[in-house]
């Protein structure tokens, strides 16, 4: 998938997860809501960094010279950043640390967890799929034949795209309106 529906996808699970807690606690927090949508979207784009033609890639060699390029050499594209295990462990030393600095802030990890993960579902339903359950298996997680998308193609241009896009805005008007009127 490309960057941009990663991205949305990632804010639309974190914002339809924000929108039930809303719903069921109306003292919920403004800053989880837009921080955690934050954090959840640039999570989402980061298992990309493996990739020095991607966005993410780019951003990181400007970052770190080379970084992109030693990742894709040692791991190959959709190698260790694609599996959950490493989004899961990123989630959990990123929240720990946040809980170190104030015990509040520990949905940081949630919020990277929820966008990493939501990366490697995306890429999924592509054709050449992503190696989710890895180190313990290697092998490409993927959709059944006819159901898989081509990255960047029509079907991810016309459909996928707008309706997470869609999506992520009705979750983020329903939390909104949830806290407006509760």
């Amino acid at each position: 998938m490309m960057t941009r529906t990663h991205g949305v996808t990632g804010l639309a699970v974190w914002m339809s997860g924000d929108t039930l807690t809303r719903a069921l606690d109306p003292h919920h927090p403004y800053y989880v809501t837009i921080a955690g949508a934050l954090i959840a979207w640039a999570a989402a784009k980061a298992p990309d960094i493996d990739n020095p033609n991607s966005r993410p890639g780019r951003q990181a060699n400007k970052l770190i010279p080379g970084m992109s390029d030693a990742i894709e050499a040692a791991f190959g594209h959709r190698g260790l950043t694609h599996w959950a295990s490493t989004g899961i462990v990123n989630g959990i030393a990123l929240g720990a640390l946040a809980f170190l600095i104030n015990p509040s802030l520990w949905w940081i990890g949630l919020a990277v967890i929820v966008g990493w993960l939501t990366h490697i579902a995306g890429d999924c339903c592509t054709y050449r799929g992503a190696p989710a359950y890895g180190p313990f298996n290697r092998n490409p997680v993927r959709l059944p034949y006819g159901y898989r998308i081509e990255c960047g193609g029509p079907i991810e241009a016309r459909i996928v795209y707008p309706l997470a896009f869609v999506w992520a805005l009705s979750m983020s008007t329903m939390s909104v309106a949830l806290a407006v009127f509760s």
